[in-house]
């Protein structure tokens, strides 16, 4: 019967675990360039922060034209060319970025 009961508690606790990696570390770690909970979480803040400012920039400049020109979509294109260059978006980014995509970029292309 204390065997029986100490499983109980074995299946609480490696229930519990199970919780906390799914919720806090199970996508940090899910790429092929994991990262801790607190850099995923730091660099997710700092970008979100910034992300912010610059889509309130736009709402400024869909108001007032003159100001802000091109400072959301120059922040989207760093932005994104940073989630290009860490490595951990790449099933996310072929999902996306279908072959059409890539016609319409080359044809943009100025050489």
């Amino acid at each position: 019967m204390i065997l029986n009961g100490n499983n109980k508690k074995v299946e609480k606790y490696n229930m519990f675990k199970s919780f906390i990696y799914k919720v806090f570390l199970e996508h940090p770690h899910g790429t092929d360039h994991p990262q801790s909970y607190i850099n995923h979480g730091l660099f997710s803040i700092y970008n979100s922060t910034i992300g912010l400012w610059y889509m309130i920039a736009g709402i400024i400049h869909s108001i007032i034209p003159y100001v802000f020109p091109f400072s959301t979509s120059s922040y989207l294109i760093r932005s994104f060319k940073k989630l290009v260059l860490s490595k951990r978006h790449t099933e996310e980014l072929q999902i996306i970025l279908d072959k059409e995509f890539f016609k319409e970029l080359k044809k943009q292309k100025k050489v």
